[in-house]
């Protein structure tokens, strides 16, 4: 029974402990309205995109991070991977084909601010590849986004 019971707590644990490293929809959409808004009220906005893709991890939450591309789809902050920063992103494309960062600026001009259609993109945590949405805001000439993963 003792034994029953440890390892029933240990799954639950396990359980709580993989959720807690998954950010939500609202997360998602919250950390992109945060950004969105520190853009606009930024008096240097060069130094703001800095900002979010410093390493203080302001603009980073678990597996949520956020990225801004220009509307030609240069990547111009990501709180994930730095290294990305400055590359264009209109011929990237998730396992289906699907161009994401289109899809992402489409998504902007169109709505003003919404979610994208869903894609398929490396888990970090699982190693695999997992579907994912993100929720972006145009503001001004700049898409600003958040994604979450859908099937965790």
């Amino acid at each position: 029974m003792l034994r029953a019971l440890t390892l029933l707590m240990f799954f639950a644990t396990s359980t709580a402990n993989a959720v807690e490293l998954r950010g939500s929809p609202d997360e998602a959409r919250a950390l992109a309205e945060s950004a969105a808004e520190f853009l606009l009220q930024a008096d240097d906005r060069h130094a703001a995109l800095r900002e979010m893709t410093s390493p203080q991890q302001r603009f980073v939450d678990r597996d949520l991070y956020v990225f801004v591309l220009d509307l030609d789809i240069n990547l111009l902050a990501h709180g994930a991977n730095p290294r990305i920063v400055g590359k264009n992103l209109a011929k990237m494309k998730d396992a289906d084909g699907q161009l994401i960062s289109v899809n992402a600026v489409n998504t902007a001009l169109d709505k003003q601010a919404g979610w994208t259609p869903r894609y398929r993109f490396p888990d970090p945590i699982t190693k695999r590849l997992g579907v994912k949405q993100s929720y972006v805001i145009l503001v001004e000439e700049l898409v600003v986004g958040v994604g979450f993963y859908v099937d965790s």
